[in-house]
């Protein structure tokens, strides 16, 4: 997460400059930042990856559900279909990791922290990225990880915003 916390500052200068519908995605996102100005690490952490996949051209909604006032055994069954889910209920506060429809960790606090725990259970157990968020797990592994090895080499897309994150 540190290497999260490094780039947070240029991450969301730029997700500020997008333009276009992704851009008006992103604004919505960061709205949350913009009305709490002392927003915790915590919060900044989540709004910054939210907005990460949306700035890859993805949707966030593929891996992270929030629920709430929702009781987590329906939170469960809902996500039963689920190859790779992160879901998040509010009232009463939960963040989970579902694999091929299992609960595998729970309690794990904020979606930073079930985002890492994610890469990890993903290459420990040698299980592959959900296609629909191939670019955005590349950004995990490759930039907030150090991880270079699923690929021999980088995508367009991540060489751009790697570029600017640079600059």
């Amino acid at each position: 997460m540190s290497q999260l916390d490094k780039y947070t500052p240029k991450l969301l200068e730029l997700f500020s400059a997008k333009g276009g519908a992704t851009g008006q995605r992103i604004k919505k996102l960061l709205m949350d930042l913009i009305q709490d100005p002392s927003a915790t690490t915590v919060k900044k952490r989540d709004v910054t990856l939210r907005c990460l996949f949306e700035y890859m051209g993805e949707s966030g909604q593929e891996l992270i559900s929030d629920y709430c006032g929702a009781a987590e055994t329906i939170v469960h069954e809902d996500l039963k279909i689920k190859n790779m889910s992160i879901y998040v209920c509010r009232e009463p506060d939960a963040v989970a990791i579902i694999i091929e429809g299992i609960p595998v960790l729970t309690n794990l606090g904020n979606v930073a922290k079930a985002c890492c725990f994610l890469v990890g259970l993903t290459y420990a157990l040698n299980l592959e990225y959900p296609s629909k968020l191939s670019k955005t797990f590349e950004v995990f592994q490759r930039l907030f990880v150090g991880l270079d090895t699923l690929r021999p080499k980088p995508s367009p897309k991540f060489m751009t915003l790697k570029n600017k994150l640079l600059a």
